[in-house]
């Protein structure tokens, strides 16, 4: 494979994504500002029970707090709660809306969800049935600034990571009701046009002092009968914006001046070089490949077991053959798309010094049983980061839907060394006889 090399200065969107993977370390923390958008004045609805598209129960499942993150030095519970999914340094930057249709757990109508208590404000909609299509739309954006605050020039491929995992547990759960899922392609602004909501760079014009939401991915949901196969056929066929823009008008578009807004937030602001980053997505993200399947259903038990591994834990070596079997195993229908590929490190690998250098020194992964990496011969690109993040996502919800005894922790910090391939992403892994999967983020 060729080496990374950076993209030429005169491309300043896809220098500033490139610049993640340099080996420049983060400044200083700064205030990270919003963790998630509250809304105000709105509706709060309750999922009624035994609906063909049980969506709220399935958000609510995923995003709702298990309980706080334990502060590393005192172990006492800090603020951030802790999820089902997970998330870089615990930041939990997605955020969730939805467009409900006939069929569902809630009246049709356009939602946010509320992070805080996972619940969904009614924002716009209420429609007679029969009127809209049977199954949901779900858009993830994400809240930059908390992980920007963190991470600084690391923080784009972090966000790509946290929406690529919130996506497929997404689908790794809705497979357990028997829905079949597809993703929709749609630029940022055709996003939020549909949800009725200024796009990043103009949130704050219209909504001062709120965080600024950035809308990546879109899924629609339903069930794999006659009329969802022929929608989601149409879905790959017909132009995306042409389809969220009948489900907006069959459910009511909100309106910005009127109805549920987000709260203001303290100190959130708009930042400067995720406007710029973001113009890479229309070229490249837009045509990025689907999550691999098949699909393994996720129990709602497995779900709640989901935890990432601690930094530490004791050595078990003949734990650690048979934990690299059982990822070898759910890599067989990963397929990389090209100038990308899968390697994956067992513990000799894992105790080569240069390893722990080029994931940005994080010297734990010697404790691991083994590290998946997602490599790329080319410039990093949005993606190729959603690829390797969502590939990562599939084997962890696999796993872990499969009941195997494997504890995982997702990597996304990584160097770019000169003559190497690049790593998009990595993925550690341990069994659990080693009893360390009662972990963090």
């Amino acid at each position: 494979m060729t080496p990374f090399q950076l993209p030429p200065p005169a491309d300043h969107a896809r220098q500033l994504f490139a610049e993640a993977w340099s080996s420049r370390v983060p400044a200083d923390t700064i205030h990270p500002g919003p963790r998630q958008n509250h809304w105000d004045r709105g509706e709060r609805v309750a999922p009624r029970p035994l609906a063909e598209v049980p969506i709220a129960a399935i958000l609510h499942e995923l995003w709702r707090p298990r309980g706080f993150h334990p502060d590393s030095l005192t172990r006492e519970p800090t603020g951030t709660a802790r999820r089902a999914i997970p998330s870089a340094g615990g930041c939990y930057p997605v955020q969730v809306h939805l467009v409900a249709g006939d069929g569902c757990d809630l009246s049709p109508g356009t939602f946010a969800l509320d992070p805080q208590d996972a619940t969904l404000v009614r924002r716009a909609g209420m429609v007679q049935p029969g009127r809209t299509p049977r199954g949901a739309l779900v858009v993830l954006g994400v809240l930059p600034q908390r992980t920007r605050g963190k991470y600084h020039h690391r923080t784009p491929p972090l966000l790509i990571a946290d929406t690529a995992y919130a996506l497929s547990g997404i689908i790794h759960r809705a497979a357990a009701y028997g829905l079949e899922c597809e993703r929709i392609s749609a630029a940022p602004g055709e996003l939020a046009r549909v949800l009725g909501l200024p796009t990043y760079a103009r949130w704050q014009e219209v909504w001062p002092g709120t965080g600024p939401e950035l809308l990546l991915t879109a899924l629609w949901i339903g069930h794999p009968n006659r009329r969802a196969r022929a929608a989601a056929e149409r879905l790959g066929r017909a132009d995306a914006s042409v389809i969220l823009e009948e489900m907006a008008a069959e459910t009511g578009r909100p309106r910005a001046d009127a109805g549920p807004r987000p709260l203001p937030e303290r100190e959130s602001h708009t930042d400067p070089e995720t406007v710029a980053w973001v113009d890479t997505l229309d070229r490249d993200f837009l045509g990025s490949v689907s999550a691999p399947s098949p699909v393994h259903p996720l129990a709602s038990d497995a779900l709640a077991r989901r935890r990432s591994l601690p930094l530490h834990a004791p050595e078990a070596p003949d734990a650690a053959q048979v934990a690299t079997e059982r990822v070898l195993t759910a890599l067989a229908s990963i397929q990389p798309p090209p100038d990308c590929r899968i390697e994956v490190i067992g513990t000799d690998g894992l105790a080569d010094p240069s390893l722990a250098a080029s994931c940005a020194g994080q010297h734990w992964i010697r404790s691991l049983h083994g590290l998946v990496r997602f490599h790329t011969d080319r410039s990093p690109t949005p993606a190729t980061v959603w690829w390797a993040s969502t590939s990562a996502a599939t084997i962890l919800y696999s796993c872990l839907g499969a009941g195997l005894p494997l504890g995982f922790r997702p990597i996304g910090s990584w160097h770019a060394h000169p003559g190497t391939p690049l790593t998009l992403h990595g993925l550690g892994f341990r069994s659990e006889q080693s009893k360390g999967a009662h972990g963090a983020h």
